[in-house]
């Protein structure tokens, strides 16, 4: 290549340069760090039958919610909904009501710690922390 490169530049100040080009592109490649891998979830089967739907709707119905279903199947969320509302399974309101607002608030004038509260309310800690700053 340099030698392709030599016959197009008769110059001897180009040709070096040229050499040192390729020579510093040759380091800075042999340095580069490679990458980390991407952690990729597990695909679900394109169809999903009617036993997993079954095991999908029995789990909604016991309190789990859609993202937890979603990791656990491996689909994405949206896959999960779809299928809940394929199935006429009526879907729980997003986000918290107004009971369990008022329950979190009530079990903290009580005392009980952030994890205990979102234990007994079925939210997560985040949940439980953003209510009571909400409430300030």
């Amino acid at each position: 290549m340099v030698r392709l490169l030599q016959s197009y530049c008769n110059r001897s100040k180009e040709t070096s340069d040229l050499y040192r080009l390729i020579a510093d592109a040759e380091r800075s490649h042999a340095t580069r760090k490679p990458r980390a891998p991407v952690y990729r979830s597990p695909r679900a089967p394109r169809k999903m039958g009617k036993s997993v739907n079954q095991q999908i709707v029995d789990a909604y119905l016991d309190g789990k919610d859609v993202t937890p279903l979603s990791q656990q199947f491996g689909a994405a969320p949206s896959t999960i909904r779809r299928a809940l509302d394929r199935l006429g399974v009526e879907r729980r309101p997003i986000g918290l009501g107004q009971e369990q607002i008022d329950q979190i608030l009530e079990l903290r004038t009580l005392g009980w710690a952030q994890k205990q509260i979102a234990d007994a309310v079925g939210c997560s800690e985040g949940t439980v922390f953003n209510v009571m700053h909400r409430q300030r």
